[in-house]
């Protein structure tokens, strides 16, 4: 019995930011792995800095420091593969009045 094992280099999509980040929402980045044989290990960098290993990354309240680029990883023994998205986070502004 023959057994062919293809080998299927990584690519991936990010999915959860939309063009309208506000200070204090939830932000749930998600790598969406589209293929890739063997399954790829994913891995999130901050402007090439080491982030997370998992397919989301997930703000709670996110803030002006969580502002910048964003890359998912995956990687397997086929290859590599990345995906960018940069984050802009929009401050909260809140009008002040006096009541006299």
């Amino acid at each position: 019995m023959l057994f062919i094992y293809l080998l299927v280099q990584p690519k991936v999509d990010i999915s959860g930011a939309s063009n309208l980040i506000v200070e204090g929402n939830s932000v749930n980045l998600t790598c969406k792995v589209v293929a890739g044989r063997p399954e790829p290990r994913i891995t999130w960098l901050k402007n090439n800095t080491l982030q997370g290993q998992s397919l989301s990354l997930f703000f709670s309240e996110i803030t002006k420091e969580d502002e910048g680029r964003y890359t998912c990883r995956a990687e397997n023994a086929a290859g590599f593969s990345t995906k960018d998205i940069d984050i802009s986070v929009k401050g909260v502004f809140v009008k002040l009045t006096t009541v006299l």
